[in-house]
Parts: C-alpha cells; sequence; structure tokens
C-alpha cells in the first residue's frame, strides 16, 4: 500500500528557490524533489547481557 512504503523509509528532501519569488517572499524556499531512503537498523549500543 502507498502509506506503508513511506513509513518503511525516510524521507530526504530536496529544497531550493526561484527568481520568481526570491526578493518577494519571506521564505522562498519549495521542495523541488523527494528521495525516500530506506531505514537502517543500527546495533545495540548498549545490549543487555546477564552479569
Amino acid at each position: 500500500m502507498y502509506f506503508d512504503r513511506f513509513t518503511q523509509t525516510d524521507l530526504h528532501f530536496f529544497v531550493g528557490t526561484t527568481l520568481r519569488f526570491q526578493l518577494v517572499a519571506p521564505n522562498p524556499w519549495m521542495i523541488v524533489g523527494v528521495f525516500p531512503v530506506p531505514h537502517e537498523q543500527q546495533p545495540d549500543l548498549f545490549p543487555l547481557t546477564s552479569v
């Protein structure tokens, strides 16, 4: 399903500006692309071990 695909990835957004809004908008940045990156499983920093 479409929603499940994005819960399994991290979304990285490419942002940029356009000349049309550069000097007139208070925040001229806009999303120009999306790159989904799969989650990476990291090992535990402090694994539980019996002492």
